[in-house]
C-alpha cells in the first residue's frame, strides 16, 4: 500500500509533533501556528486550515501567510548596504537589542502577501504596514518592528486555537535566531522547543516510508522516536506586561486596518 503526505502533515511528523495536544509553529516563508488533535476541530468557524494526519489525527492551523518573507523584504528594502554581510543577522539583532519591547510605539503588521490573510480573520485585501513612525525613529525601529510584528502575529494566531498548552515546537528558518525564538516564548508566555535538524517535511516523508516497510510499528511511534530537542526557551515572566501592552497596540492597529 502506498502512503504519503503533503508538506504540512509531513512537517508535523518530521518535527515529532504527532501527538494529540502538541502545538507546532512554522516560522518560514509562511507563518503557521497549529495544534494536533485526535478529533477534527472546526472552531472557530471559517478560519484557518484543517489537515488530516496519519494515525487518525488532525492538525488545526492558523496561517498568517507571510512569515520570514517580511524580514527578507526588510533587508532588501531597508538594509541594502548590509545585505551581503556574512554576519547580517547578528548585525541586525545587535542593532535592535537596545530598543525596548513595544519599540517605542512603532508597530508593523506583517501581512506581506498579495493574497491577504486567512487568520485570525479573513481579509484578502490585508496588507503590511508600519504604524506610529515619527521623525525620531530610524532603521533600527523599523527592523525591530518587523521582528515584533511577526512575533505578535504568531500570538494572535495562537490565541485563536483551542486546547493549547504550555509549550510549542518551533520549526522553520526563523527558529535559527535565538533572539527571535526568545521573543516568541516571552510574547506567547509559553515554552518554545526547537527540534534538532532541518527539512522536517523531508524527514516526515522518510518516516512514512520507514513505517510502510515495517521499521516502526506506527507513524506515531516513528515521529516520537526521532524527537530530539536542540534548544529550549522558557518565557521570562518579568517582561509579560510589556509584551501584553505591545500586543494590545498591535491588535488595535490590526482591528483598525482590517475589514470585518
Amino acid at each position: 500500500m502506498a502512503i504519503g503526505a503533503g508538506d504540512v502533515p509531513a512537517t508535523v511528523i518530521g518535527a515529532s509533533a504527532l501527538e494529540s495536544g502538541m502545538a507546532m509553529a512554522v516560522l518560514g516563508t509562511t507563518c503557521m501556528v497549529g495544534i494536533v488533535s485526535d478529533q477534527p476541530v472546526f472552531t472557530p468557524p471559517n478560519l484557518g486550515l484543517l489537515f488530516t494526519l496519519p494515525g487518525e489525527n488532525w492538525f488545526r492551523a492558523m496561517v498568517n501567510v507571510a512569515g520570514t518573507l517580511n524580514l527578507d523584504w526588510a533587508i532588501e528594502t531597508l538594509l541594502p548596504d548590509l545585505a551581503g554581510e556574512p554576519a547580517l543577522y547578528a548585525r541586525m539583532e545587535a542593532m535592535i537589542a537596545p530598543l525596548p519591547i513595544g519599540n517605542e510605539g512603532v508597530t508593523y503588521l506583517p501581512y506581506l502577501s498579495e493574497s491577504g490573510i486567512i487568520a485570525p480573520v479573513v481579509d484578502h485585501e490585508a496588507r503590511a504596514g508600519f504604524y506610529g513612525l515619527a521623525p525620531r525613529h530610524g532603521r533600527p525601529h523599523m527592523i525591530r518592528a518587523v521582528y515584533e510584528g511577526v512575533t505578535l502575529a504568531m500570538r494572535d494566531l495562537y490565541q485563536g486555537l483551542e486546547g493549547t498548552g504550555d509549550k510549542i515546537l518551533l520549526t522553520g528558518g526563523g527558529a535559527r535566531s535565538l533572539m527571535w525564538t526568545q521573543m516568541i516564548a516571552d510574547a506567547l508566555g509559553i515554552t518554545v522547543l526547537v527540534p534538532a535538524g532541518t527539512e522536517f517535511g523531508a524527514r516526515g516523508a522518510a518516516l512514512l516510508a520507514a513505517t510502510a516497510i515495517g521499521r516502526f510499528g506506527s507513524i506515531r511511534e516513528a515521529s516520537k522516536a526521532t524527537r530530539q530537542i536542540q534548544r529550549r526557551h522558557e518565557p521570562d515572566g518579568s517582561v509579560k506586561p510589556a509584551w501584553d501592552r505591545a500586543f494590545a497596540n498591535y491588535r488595535a492597529r490590526r482591528d483598525s486596518s482590517l475589514r470585518r
